[in-house]
This record gives C-alpha cells, structure tokens and sequence, in this order.
C-alpha cells in the first residue's frame, strides 16, 4: 500500500494559493530526499505531489510500511543510513528544517512573480 503524507503547512504559510501551496510540497519533497530510506532508490523516485499541493505520496506498494517502521509481522524495520534516515521523515525534516523550509518556499514564490 502507498503512503501519502498530508502536508500540513498552514502554520508555515501563510497565503493559501495552489501555486504557493505546490512551491513547498516542492521543497518538502526536496528537502525529504536526504531522510527517506534507500536501498534501490525506487521509494525515493516514486515520491509524487498532488495537484492542490496538499499531498506528498510515496507510490511504492510498501511505502506505508517504511514510513511507519513497522513490518507486517508487527516487528520494528532497520534501516541502512539510520538515524538520518529512517521511518517519519517527513515530520523529522519539517521538525528540523521548517523554518528554512518557509524562507526557500517564500523566495520561489515572491521570484515566479
């Protein structure tokens, strides 16, 4: 099953226009790049933004698995590259970087015009 990631970026933005709201799930998605868990790449390069911009799915048919961390069985994953990546990157990367994230996301948007 794929994980979509609701972006949850209000509190970051503030102007609620689809063309902001894509510039961030951007950068979100750039910025997440470092933190997804890699083993072939395939998590990383299926990463798709919706439309709206309100959404950051990871297509893979086992991307909900490695986002929460946890097998089917129940058991904790490993991941190779831990702690940077590892399950929750999206929260970890807005967590750590959130404020870069608003200032990069404004500069794009304030450049397109």
């Amino acid at each position: 099953m794929r994980a979509a990631v609701r972006l949850e970026l209000d509190g970051l933005l503030r102007i609620d226009t689809r063309r902001a709201r894509l510039a961030v799930a951007r950068e979100t998605e750039r910025r997440c790049r470092s933190r997804v868990p890699l083993r072939t790449g395939a998590l990383m390069r299926s990463a798709r933004i919706t439309e709206d911009g309100r959404y950051l799915i990871y297509g893979v048919p086992y991307g909900k698995t490695v986002y929460y961390g946890v097998s089917r069985a129940g058991l904790p994953l490993r991941y190779n590259g831990a702690p940077m990546r590892g399950p929750y990157w999206v929260p970890r990367m807005l967590a750590e970087e959130g404020p870069e994230l608003a200032r990069a996301a404004a500069e794009v948007i304030l450049h397109d015009e």
